[in-house]
């Protein structure tokens, strides 16, 4: 919740469609940097295809806000989503 809060005082007053993706970007900002284990840098914003992690936005693929894994590699089994 803290880190909500602090992307939201962050994120400053735009137009509604914008406001969003300016939230959204500041969340993953603020969590990659908050470096925590299980989730670290490549657990914000990652991108899957059919099961395996792919490039970012990769056509066809699903993008997660936040994973959690059992260890601090991106190889490491999904805990949540």
């Amino acid at each position: 919740m803290d880190v909500v809060k602090e992307a939201i005082s962050i994120s400053g007053e735009v137009r509604v469609p914008a406001y969003g993706v300016r939230l959204h970007a500041a969340t993953a900002r603020l969590i990659r940097n908050l470096d925590i284990p299980g989730i670290v840098r490549h657990g914000v914003e990652q991108s899957f295809s059919l099961g395996d992690s792919v490039g970012y936005g990769l056509e066809g693929s699903v993008r997660t806000d936040v994973v959690l894994r059992d260890g601090r590699t991106s190889s490491a089994l999904i805990s949540a989503i």
